[in-house]
């Protein structure tokens, strides 16, 4: 049973964050956690998958679940996807929050010796610097490997940065390091 679009005195709101809670690490879901993320569902609360992952990684998690949410909240919060039928996904942009990613991007190449970024517009496409895990953007998102410059000045939802020369506590040195001396806090937040 899918959620109505009518909403219920009686009903919830119920947001549910992906990885590391809904997923586990290894991007799979627990039956107990399919089974009360379906009896939610069908008793008419209203659900809503929240994460800081692109819309191509999240879309696949529904089937999982099996479960048809009105809405989705992707990219940390900077889009938000809403039920269509008639779209190829299932789902359209709703609402788009975008920045321009170049003094980020400037900032965080700063501190990372050999960094590897991509960065997400508004319609879903990827603009690349090398090669990501495809979990990271999604198998069926739209890529373009570009040179470095070309990841400025235009409008993006989401800039994703990996070091591969970093394990994690390094990496996360880094982070802190670039909240004090270039004043990141809020953009970088999402990576502890």
């Amino acid at each position: 049973m899918n959620q109505t679009d009518r909403p219920d005195a009686a009903s919830w709101l119920v947001a549910l964050d992906l990885d590391g809670t809904t997923l586990r690490e290894d991007g799979s879901i627990s039956n107990a956690v399919i089974e009360q993320v379906r009896r939610l569902d069908a008793a008419g609360h209203h659900l809503v998958l929240t994460t800081g992952r692109s819309s191509a990684t999240t879309i696949p998690v529904l089937d999982q679940l099996g479960i048809a949410p009105r809405f989705l909240v992707c990219c940390n919060g900077a889009v938000t996807l809403h039920r269509d039928p008639g779209a190829p996904s299932g789902y359209r942009r709703e609402w788009v929050e975008s920045f321009d990613p170049t003094e980020v991007l400037r900032s965080i190449r700063a501190h990372l010796v050999h960094p590897r970024f991509a960065v997400e517009d508004e319609d879903g496409r990827y603009r690349y610097t090398e090669p990501f895990p495809a979990a990271t953007t999604g198998l069926d998102s739209e890529q373009a490997k570009v040179a470095f410059e070309e990841l400025w000045n235009r409008p993006a939802t989401r800039v994703v940065a990996i070091s591969p020369g970093h394990d994690l506590d390094d990496f996360l040195a880094v982070v802190e390091k670039m909240e004090h001396e270039d004043g990141l806090a809020q953009v970088l937040s999402t990576l502890k």
